[in-house]
């Protein structure tokens, strides 16, 4: 049984605990919604579970959010999600590309030469070109052209490609015709991550937010704690102390009274020598 024939005529209920929606369709009862998104994922799980690929049956079993509440969600649970995906996938209109880093930490290893022919792990924008005098040039956006250049030749002309058009990003939808409107506010002016749609742009920029940056900066504190636990202290002689002393000293000072801290050091003279 293929995939395609096992979902045919196939219609998944939406209410079936009740209706959370209202006769506009916008969501009125969050806790029911999220009952009847679960039923729906259960019963596709089930579906799914009847396929066989390659002879080899396939497990599926839907897994339940970790936190029941997605308003309550702490920043640094999302972001984490949003890290993860800035990292691993790329998105444009027509084609999503979830791809596995480099870090054996986080995902498995390569088992095929992937990696050695897209060192930069995901597949570039398309390039439109015209014919100069000089030979291929990448073009500005034309309707009328359809001359591209091929994926080894884009893989290898990225700064070519950026000076040219002169333009620090490339989105990969730049020459769809029917996005011309929406090719900006998908872009991440940042950091240059392209999206396919402008919410999954808005919900990427938390990642650059200062929100997120202090909850960061508190995490890697507390990762430092928890190692600097865990390692044996070691005794500081006089020169270390000294050191120490100097990196203090030189690190910006604390301002404890505006007034105190521009009050002129003669004054201080003074006194002693009254």
């Amino acid at each position: 049984m293929t995939f395609l024939l096992l979902h045919r005529g196939l219609i998944l209920p939406y209410d079936y605990y009740g209706n959370h929606l209202d006769d506009s369709g916008k969501t009125i009862d969050d806790a029911l919604e999220r009952r009847n998104f679960q039923r729906a994922g259960e019963a596709l799980s089930q579906i799914w579970a009847q396929l066989k690929i390659d002879n080899h049956p396939v497990v599926s079993r839907y897994i339940k959010p970790l936190i029941d509440n997605p308003a309550a969600t702490p920043c640094v649970n999302e972001c984490e999600h949003l890290l993860w995906a800035s990292e691993h996938i790329h998105q444009s209109q027509y084609l999503l590309q979830v791809v596995r880093c480099n870090n054996t930490k986080c995902c498995k290893p390569w088992r095929s030469y992937y990696f050695q022919i897209l060192n930069q792990r995901f597949i570039p924008a398309p390039v439109a070109y015209q014919v100069s005098k000089l030979g291929r040039i990448p073009s500005r956006f034309d309707a009328n052209n359809s001359n591209f250049f091929n994926l080894f030749e884009r893989l290898h002309l990225q700064k070519f490609f950026k000076e040219k058009l002169m333009m620090d990003f490339l989105p990969f939808d730049r020459y769809c015709l029917s996005l011309q409107q929406d090719i900006q506010r998908r872009l991440c002016a940042i950091c240059g991550l392209y999206f396919s749609s402008i919410a999954s742009m808005k919900r990427h920029k938390v990642l650059h937010s200062n929100r997120y940056k202090k909850k960061e900066m508190l995490i890697n504190y507390n990762d430092d704690d928890d190692n600097d636990a865990g390692e044996p202290e070691l005794a500081m002689n006089s020169n270390d102390h000294y050191q120490q002393e100097q990196v203090d000293n030189n690190s910006a000072p604390i301002i404890m009274n505006i007034f105190d801290f521009f009050k002129s050091d003669f004054e201080q003279v003074k006194k002693n020598e009254s």
